[in-house]
């Protein structure tokens, strides 16, 4: 009874294996465009624990993802400002290549979140790849920029996509 029982096993195998290999077969030999997965990466610190590079200046504490598409990156960027500074600030994000855009802002003193979008326009073309990415705080005075203030470059691979 025992060898019975393993040459219906050896055989229902053989069958299994060979269902398998025709049906890898046949998907291999059509061709389909492969859909790559978006990488999620909300919840992710870019920066934290961050320090002002002057002591009265504004300054970026922590860069937290809230949300990731293929075609832009949403962040909660908590900062610090002083209340005895003069000037206008405003947080920049973006990525070490161009086609982008990011949403507008301007600082209040004290410790406060803002949420700024970053987004790939994809005028040039559909798709595009960075390695980085910028933040800074930049200072204005009479609608006029100054000068970064604050500076900082994290490492951010991500292959971008323009939205359909």
């Amino acid at each position: 009874m025992n060898e019975r029982v393993i040459q219906i096993s050896v055989v229902f195998f053989m069958l299994a294996g060979l269902f398998f290999a025709i049906s890898y077969s046949i998907n291999s030999a059509e061709e389909k465009e492969q859909v790559v997965p978006a990488v999620d990466r909300s919840g992710m610190v870019l920066l934290e624990n961050s320090r002002s590079d002057t002591d009265d200046f504004p300054f970026i504490l922590e860069a937290k993802i809230i949300l990731e598409a293929p075609d832009k990156v949403i962040f909660d960027v908590k900062y610090f400002m002083s209340d005895t500074i003069d000037g206008s600030y405003n947080i920049s994000i973006h990525p070490d290549m161009g086609d982008w855009s990011y949403s507008g802002n301007t600082l209040r003193p004290g410790l406060n979140t803002e949420t700024i979008t970053v987004s790939f326009r994809g005028k040039k073309s559909p798709n595009a790849q960075s390695q980085l990415m910028h933040m800074y705080i930049s200072k204005h005075a009479d609608r006029k920029y100054i000068g970064k203030i604050f500076d900082r470059t994290v490492h951010f691979s991500k292959e971008w996509a323009k939205a359909e």
